[in-house]
């Protein structure tokens, strides 16, 4: 009958290296590697790898016996080199239940992955986040105390910033609904002021990314009925500075009543369920 597994994440804050950055790895059991080296939730980044640049030979003074001339020689320094790795911290790295991998949960250069895995060894669940978040902070302040300034933290991964606490998770990018879903709120605060329009977005059209996302959204308004929407160009000396989109109150009553229109069962889409101003004479 195969072992159990256990789920762990690698603790990359149990060691920093030379540098201040995190290179805690913990290796896989022989066996189970089948002789293979290889770490725990951890690969080599080749990129990074190489071997430390030295200051040159060693000179050494070397007197033979007491009161003999002494002569002076060059030792090699032996080769050294860095290992950087990256580390896999965003899902829990499977193995098997074996003596060897819960050493390393008992050392800290593993950490449990979730409930079952804590049953199993059987100490108390911790959230893997606040125990990675933990670790780094222990690695800073040790790092502080043995150096009397912090770790270079600006240069580690990313995602080690992440789970360290250091950086917040990148927002998610903007797509063509959730630009439109901004539309009722928008519409709604417009009224309020007794404004007869809203700026819906604003781009920098040097921007590849922006101007397809955005150029999409025109379309999107165009298709629905608001044909009079307007892209606005700000310039500045001469160059174009910024685009933006406009959207009338009243373009956007009229493509709300010509979406309720258009089919035998209305369906008006979400972005469009607003209330607006009636426009004198609807739509046809």
């Amino acid at each position: 009958m195969p072992p159990k597994l256990l789920r762990v994440y690698p603790n990359p804050f149990a060691h920093l290296d030379h540098q201040g950055i995190p290179a805690g790895t913990y290796a896989f059991d022989p066996i189970h590697g089948h002789g293979s080296r290889g770490w725990v939730g951890a690969t080599v980044d080749r990129s990074k790898t190489g071997p430390i640049p030295t200051d040159g030979d060693l000179q050494m003074t070397i007197r033979t016996k007491t009161g003999a001339p002494s002569r002076t020689v060059n030792v090699d320094r032996a080769p050294r080199k860095r290992i950087v790795f990256t580390h896999a911290v965003d899902a829990p790295t499977p193995v098997p239940d074996m003596p060897h991998y819960r050493f390393g949960i008992r050392s800290g250069d593993l950490i449990i992955g979730d409930a079952a895995t804590a049953a199993v060894i059987g100490v108390p669940f911790v959230d893997p986040r606040i125990a990675l978040k933990t670790a780094a902070a222990k690695a800073i302040a040790k790092w502080e105390a043995t150096y009397s300034e912090p770790p270079p933290t600006a240069t580690w991964p990313p995602n080690l910033r992440r789970v360290a606490g250091l950086e917040a998770a990148a927002p998610a990018a903007a797509t063509v609904a959730t630009v439109l879903a901004k539309i009722p709120a928008l519409a709604t605060a417009a009224e309020a002021a007794g404004e007869g329009s809203f700026t819906l977005a604003t781009w920098d059209p040097g921007n590849t990314g922006e101007s397809a996302l955005y150029g999409a959204v025109v379309g999107a308004l165009t298709a629905a009925g608001l044909v009079e929407v307007s892209e606005g160009v700000t310039r500045v000396g001469g160059a174009p500075k910024a685009h933006s989109i406009v959207v009338s109150l009243a373009d956007l009553a009229q493509a709300q009543a010509q979406a309720a229109k258009k089919v035998v069962t209305p369906t008006v889409p979400a972005w469009l369920q607003v209330e607006t101003p009636a426009v004198s004479g609807g739509a046809s």
